[in-house]
């Protein structure tokens, strides 16, 4: 019972301080998006409860609101929102819903970051995608 008191009270102050570094960033940048980030999957990769999830959720929300000018990061960060998103037990499909909103919105960005870039859809890291050949 003990246990569970003390891991409660830990897990609520690692919350709010997440939520507080969250709160802190003023000026839009990568580093401050991959910080938020770390800290999101640092809630999901080993969630004690679904509060992490929902944490990580949050995290990924700020993040995404810091970065909605670079496509890239807006795609990594609803991805990885969504991942969080459909990890979060609950029986009905709502937290399915919003993952499935998540994973089209990284798939926009990704799509408008190509049309901006044009030569990077036809490359993969600096190197020409083949064609796929049907036998």
């Amino acid at each position: 019972m003990v246990d569970k008191v003390v891991t409660s009270r830990l897990l609520n102050e690692q919350g709010k301080a997440a939520s507080v570094a969250a709160q802190s960033i003023s000026v839009t940048s990568a580093a401050e998006v991959e910080k938020l980030m770390e800290m999101a999957m640092s809630f999901q990769q080993n969630p004690k409860s679904a509060q992490d999830l929902h944490q990580a959720v949050f995290l990924y929300h700020k993040a995404a609101l810091l970065c909605a000018t670079e496509p890239l990061l807006t795609a990594r960060v609803q991805a990885r929102m969504g991942t969080a998103l459909t990890a979060i037990p609950h029986e009905g499909p709502e937290y399915l819903m919003q993952a499935h909103i998540a994973f089209e919105s990284s798939k926009k960005a990704l799509s408008q970051m190509f049309r901006m870039n044009k030569s990077m859809a036809k490359t993969s890291y600096g190197f020409p995608v083949s064609p796929v050949r049907k036998p």
